[in-house]
């Protein structure tokens, strides 16, 4: 965090210079959003996960994790308070339903819909849709997702 008109950063999540896998650590932080409650999401692209810290914490709990994710980058919550990350590699959009646990990770199950779609999934209960991009399959046709890196929501549904 950079206060205004300082000098110097304050680190508000994680540990400088170190990364791993441990909830006070990360590997390759990607992306960050807020929700309105102040709670900071942090994209951890090298786990493969999304750590909610809350304000002053010293270290983050597991919201969402997958072993599908594959060099995740952006992440959002959108106007319904689902979280939205663009799974960068795989070529797809992947939205978890809001209301995450404070201590479940979640294990999406493997995609078996079509190529290039988006995924819209059920965190209670490990479900996935697709909605837009498709996993391994890169295209530049209107309807495909090639290499997403980030997420934004103009205001109307998807």
């Amino acid at each position: 965090m950079w206060e205004t008109g300082s000098p110097v950063g304050q680190t508000v999540a994680g540990m400088s210079g170190v990364s791993g896998p441990w909830s006070y650590q990360f590997n390759l932080p990607t992306s960050i959003t807020f929700d309105q409650y102040g709670y900071m999401y942090i994209m951890d692209s090298g786990n493969n996960r999304i750590q909610r810290w809350w304000p002053g914490a010293t270290y983050g709990t597991t919201v969402a994790s997958s072993t599908s994710f594959y060099n995740p980058r952006g992440l959002i919550i959108d106007p319904l308070g689902n979280l939205v990350l663009a799974d960068c590699s795989n070529h797809r959009v992947v939205s978890f339903s809001g209301g995450c646990g404070p201590t479940t990770t979640t294990t999406i199950p493997t995609i078996t819909n079509p190529p290039n779609e988006i995924c819209d999934a059920a965190y209670w209960n490990s479900t996935i849709k697709i909605v837009a991009g498709a996993t391994n399959t890169p295209s530049s046709a209107l309807n495909r997702l090639n290499t997403p890196v980030d997420v934004f929501f103009d205001g109307n549904e998807y």
